[in-house]
Parts: C-alpha cells; sequence; structure tokens
C-alpha cells in the first residue's frame, strides 16, 4: 500500500492583476484575522498614498463588498499616483 503526502494549505490567497495607463498593480487577498492589514510596495496604505482622495479611490470595492477581515499585499509599479490608485482598484475590483 501507498502512503500519499499529506496536503496541507499554506495561506491560499487570491490574486489579481489591474492596469490603468502605464501603472501595473498586483494584487494579493489573504484572509485576515479579524483585522484588516493593507500594504503597498511594503509600506503601509496611509503613507503611500498620503492624499485622502486617493485613499478613497482603491478602498471603494472592499467598502462595497463589505470586507471585514483581510490582509492584502499590493505590488504596484510605473505611472502617476494617480494612476496607480486606480490600478489597484482594479486589482480589487477583479
Amino acid at each position: 500500500m501507498v502512503k500519499k503526502p499529506k496536503i496541507t494549505k499554506i495561506n491560499t490567497y487570491h490574486e489579481a492583476i489591474g492596469r490603468r495607463k502605464t501603472a501595473v498593480a498586483r494584487v494579493r487577498i489573504l484572509p485576515g484575522d479579524n483585522k484588516q492589514e493593507i500594504t503597498i510596495n511594503n509600506k503601509d496604505f496611509t503613507s503611500y498614498f498620503s492624499v485622502k482622495e486617493l485613499q478613497d479611490v482603491f478602498m471603494e470595492p472592499l467598502t462595497k463588498s463589505e470586507t471585514k477581515s483581510y490582509k492584502i499585499s499590493i505590488k504596484v509599479f510605473g505611472g502617476g499616483l494617480r494612476a496607480q490608485a486606480f490600478a489597484v482598484r482594479h486589482g480589487l475590483s477583479r
């Protein structure tokens, strides 16, 4: 009898890519433990997007879905800050 290998789940996540003009955002959403954590290019989202309007732009899909617990890791490059915020929103929507 052949033993089957034991398979364990290690932090499953959902990944999507969002684009706006020349800005590209790779978004990974992981399940969280009753808290919300968002990092963009290894920085807190409030320090990366210091303007409140840009924070509201990319938080829109999360507020509409009423998600309470998550951990989001985002890598974004290219374009300006505004285009990056819209690329992140596109990735979160997907």
